[in-house]
């Protein structure tokens, strides 16, 4: 979706819903070419969550880009969507209450138990059956049946499952931990690697069992789509940003250097620096 009619939306009210009062207050007093302001702040390099209102207006922004890449993939109204590595951040669940109405069904693979529970409160409230399978996405296929999604989707996730297999090598504990207190020696081991040349080495067949898996649980026709941003945060934790904005290319290559039977497809609007979208033919 362009900035300027995401713009043009919530100044009109479309995304009251989703923001609270006091934010719906303020944008009714501020100019739309403000809010383009505020747009291009939360979609910066790194992002600027700097306002009172960047936090809302950051997670609106990602729930109207999924419902277009929903749009896009023309997925049916009702769908069934798994989402990798979601954490406790739920613009996907949000965006599938509002594409399928309430309709649709969302999985998540989560293995961290303190964000598990965060994505839980979120999304109790939603009209969507929601499921999460609180275990490594790769051991997926133990509890759901082959071909049962519509799509498989990574929010801002090629990074965690990288940081994850990388710690996994490490002896990291990433399931019962604070996940922004081992965020750090995460991102020092993936640095490790990726300034050593190993990174593919080390990474690489983990991340394409698990694309794997996605593969086999979706549906002919289906898609995967991955996005991913750039936060001060993990910059300020190490990250090189060299390496941190490319996960999208790297996921990309990884996936069109693999036997899996997958086509990488252009969408028309989403920049393929910071999104990916492969169907399943």
């Amino acid at each position: 979706m362009h900035k300027k009619e995401l713009a043009e939306q919530i100044k009109a009210g479309k995304w009251d819903i989703l923001l609270r009062e006091r934010t719906v207050n303020r944008l009714k007093i501020i100019s739309q070419e403000e809010i383009e302001e505020i747009i291009d702040e939360i979609t910066d390099v790194p992002i600027n969550i700097a306002r009172d209102i960047s936090g809302e207006m950051f997670k609106l922004y990602f729930i109207a880009e999924w419902i277009d890449a929903f749009e896009k993939a023309k997925l049916a109204r009702n769908p069934s969507v798994l989402e990798i590595a979601s954490g406790a951040s739920d613009p996907i669940p949000q965006a599938l209450e509002i594409y399928s109405e309430g309709g649709g069904s969302y999985v998540s693979a989560n293995l961290n138990k303190i964000l598990t529970e965060g994505l839980k409160r979120r999304t109790a409230s939603l009209e969507i059956e929601v499921k999460v399978v609180e275990d490594n996405a790769v051991n997926l296929e133990k509890y759901i049946e082959p071909e049962t999604f519509d799509v498989v989707t990574f929010q801002h996730a090629i990074n965690d499952v990288v940081q994850t297999i990388i710690a996994d090598r490490k002896g990291i504990d990433t399931v019962n931990n604070d996940w922004f207190d081992i965020l750090p020696a995460m991102i020092q081991g993936v640095t490790e690697y990726y300034r050593q040349g190993k990174l593919r080495e080390v990474a690489y067949d983990d991340f394409i069992d698990l694309i794997g898996v996605c593969w086999r649980l979706l549906k002919r026709g289906g898609y995967m789509i991955f996005n991913t941003h750039v936060y001060q945060l993990d910059l300020d934790c190490g990250y090189p940003l060299e390496l941190y904005g490319s996960f999208v290319p790297l996921a990309r290559d990884w996936i069109a250097t693999s036997d899996l039977e997958l086509e990488i497809i252009d969408c028309d609007g989403f920049d393929p620096q910071w999104w990916l979208f492969v169907r399943k033919p």
